[in-house]
């Protein structure tokens, strides 16, 4: 896998500017990192954990590198997974009345909060997949590890360089030829990067349960 400190050798020696340095090439790769993994589910970026339930509160914090996707959630006490919903709404919708008390039956996440219905008396543990930030550059000798290795060096040479050329021609006659030639070359990238991750696998249907878990109540 190559390094930041190799894609920023290539970077400078393709802009030749020396107003711009390691530390500039280290923080836009950070941000295409943040970028790439905004568009495309990146499989290296698949990560678990648990939250548990507050008694009396509808919604409980994700882990504080949850980015987005949550694809499965596992009520650890209940031994039965929970439907996910993509939004809160239609988990309202299915509770008719809200903030019950009960089993956890459906959750959605909104912002940086995993909100959830019923409310069980006592905290519940659910076990969730989701797709994490990436972890952030700290040095010219770190390796952008969540992207596959034939790859990485294009993505982020030519994202670095487009955006460098972006400052560097701004307000050149409205003419920005590398701006443009490097944005051309990282769409092409990302197009081969979707390609090669291909769609995200669907987990299977749920086997339904005989016990209506949506009336339970734990109180």
């Amino acid at each position: 896998m190559i390094t930041i400190k190799e894609i920023s050798a290539e970077v400078l020696g393709i802009i030749q500017d020396n107003s711009y340095n390691d530390t500039d090439v280290l923080r836009l790769c950070n941000n295409a990192l943040t970028e790439i993994s905004g568009i495309i589910l990146l499989p290296e970026l698949q990560a678990e954990d648990t939250v548990d339930t507050v008694a009396g509160v509808n919604f409980t914090a994700l882990p504080s590198d949850f980015q987005r996707n949550l694809f499965y959630c596992y009520s650890e006490a209940n031994l039965r997974r929970v439907t996910i919903y993509s939004d809160f709404r239609k988990i309202l919708a299915m509770a008719g009345v809200i903030d019950q008390p009960g089993y956890v039956y459906g959750v959605a996440t909104r912002g940086s909060n995993l909100h959830y219905q019923r409310i069980p008396g006592t905290a519940e543990t659910l076990q969730i997949h989701y797709y994490r930030n990436p972890t952030v550059l700290t040095s010219i000798d770190n390796l952008p590890s969540c992207l596959p290795v034939h790859l990485a060096r294009p993505l982020l040479v030519n994202y670095c360089s487009k955006e460098l050329y972006d400052l560097i021609e701004d307000g050149a006659d409205g003419k920005t030829p590398n701006t443009d030639k490097y944005t051309g070359r990282f769409t092409g990238d990302m197009a081969l990067l979707e390609a090669f991750i291909g769609p995200e696998p669907r987990l299977p249907e749920e086997i339904p349960q005989a016990i209506d878990w949506n009336l339970m109540a734990n109180d």
